[in-house]
């Protein structure tokens, strides 16, 4: 597996654990920093979910796992065929949710994902690191 796509990763989810800490940090401290760490937060899960599934794909190739898909869509799917992961659903909704934030952007749904990046899709991410550091 390259370890430069590992190590980007790595640092990309290290980013999104600052910006969920920071999120919480600057929640109800005026709406000017409220939105700046909203608005940080939602950018980094975007970074990090894409590292995540590229980096998946890499992870599997080097476990010499055939690939049925060249997008996030098929590496998440031959990841949990091959039970590198858990529950495909999680997974797809994460996708989902990630081209939500990527191609439309209302600030009320912007608001609602954020809580959810902070209280759950984080923490999906920081496991996905576990499985591509076996």
């Amino acid at each position: 597996m390259s370890e430069t796509k590992l190590e980007n990763f790595t640092k990309a989810i290290a980013r999104l654990n600052e910006a969920v800490e920071d999120f919480k940090h600057y929640k109800g401290k005026g709406k000017k920093l409220e939105d700046m760490s909203r608005n940080s937060l939602i950018k980094l899960f975007e970074l990090a979910f894409e590292l995540s599934w590229k980096t998946l794909a890499d992870f599997l190739e080097s476990n010499s796992v055939k690939l049925e898909g060249a997008g996030p869509k098929g590496i998440i799917s031959t990841a949990y065929i091959n039970r590198y992961l858990k529950d495909e659903e999680k997974w797809l909704n994460l996708l989902k949710v990630r081209n939500i934030l990527t191609h439309v952007y209302k600030e009320e749904m912007a608001k609602e994902l954020a809580e959810l990046i902070v209280t759950k899709y984080a923490e999906n991410l920081n496991e996905m690191l576990k499985v591509v550091r076996k």
